[in-house]
């Protein structure tokens, strides 16, 4: 994973910042790799906190995020 950032998230190490403000309620899920749809019933996401901010809604992992490596956010 390298730091990125677009309109509607930044992504760094250390956390994932949604920045839509349309996010009132709901559940973040943050997955190691590539996971389509079909897997997410059975597969295992990411331990880490959410807070709301000013800017949106915080994810920070217990561990942080592996470079070079892909993960799946789902909202």
């Amino acid at each position: 994973m390298q730091a990125q950032s677009s309109l509607e998230f930044v992504f760094t190490k250390n956390q994932i910042l949604i920045k839509n403000n349309k996010l009132q309620e709901g559940r973040i899920l943050v997955f190691k790799g590539e996971i389509s749809e079909d897997k997410l019933g059975y597969s295992t996401p990411i331990l880490g906190k959410t807070l709301k901010t000013n800017e949106g809604i915080l994810f920070t992992p217990v561990v942080p995020f592996g470079w070079d490596q892909k993960y799946t956010l789902v909202y």
